[in-house]
């Protein structure tokens, strides 16, 4: 049985980011302590997955960005790293954690548009949108509009100055990417249109490119498991 906690990454002890670390290294090739460890410190906290034990199963690390677009004051949830053991696939604890900070969001930027911006390596962190929400960009069946791809393009240059292809979507900087079997899409999953969708946007997730993507938190926007599990 796992449980799920939204964490301050300053209230995460030296134990907890060496067991972050070691989980990362053992799903992604290319992955250096520094860099993990930088890249962590410049988030404001994470998704923490834990055993009946407390170990450490799993992880999403997250930051807040305000900005202004289009004369517009924005609100946006940036996810970073998420990766959960391959034995714990599956448990809904990640998403039971993920829908109350979804809800902390909303609370705290009342009366502004607020977005999740998304950057994935991987068609498992991708098909998180269309479980979650009713709308999200890129997708299979509709052309992204003019709002959301100027969106997009706005908050990875902010995040990813320079180093944002937006004639593919893609975020280009060099990064670690899914070892062996991992990286392998199953045969079974080629079928899922969403699945088919990614890799047609991202074939160089292989190499550590991220697909950028955009969905709005709004109770318009949730399914309706996701409007349970944002209720307070």
């Amino acid at each position: 049985m796992l449980s799920g906690r939204v964490e301050k990454i300053s209230s995460l002890t030296e134990y907890d980011r060496d067991r972050m670390y070691d989980i990362m290294v053992k799903h992604y090739a290319e992955v250096h302590k520094d860099s993990f460890l930088e890249d962590m410190s410049e988030k404001h906290g994470a998704i923490v997955i834990s055993n009946q034990q407390g170990r450490i199963q799993g992880f999403s690390t997250y930051m807040f960005m305000d900005t202004v677009y289009q004369g517009q004051e924005i609100a946006a949830l940036f996810s970073g790293d998420t990766i959960i053991e391959k034995d714990s696939w599956g448990s809904p604890a990640l998403f039971a954690a993920f829908g109350k900070l979804l809800y902390m969001l909303m609370n705290e930027h009342k009366g502004k548009r607020t977005y999740w911006f998304l950057i994935t390596k991987g068609f498992r962190t991708y098909l998180l949108m269309p479980l979650f929400f009713k709308k999200y960009y890129p997708r299979f069946d509709e052309q992204t509009p003019p709002y959301e791809r100027g969106l997009i393009e706005h908050l990875a240059n902010l995040k990813y100055n320079r180093q944002f292809d937006s004639a593919r979507g893609i975020i280009t900087t060099d990064s670690y990417y899914l070892k062996g079997d991992l990286a392998e899409i199953p045969a079974a999953r080629l079928r899922n249109r969403n699945v088919k969708f990614f890799l047609e946007k991202n074939p160089g997730y292989v190499k550590g490119e991220e697909l950028a993507c955009l969905c709005e938190i709004s109770q318009e926007s949730f399914r309706e498991r996701t409007k349970t599990l944002v209720r307070p």
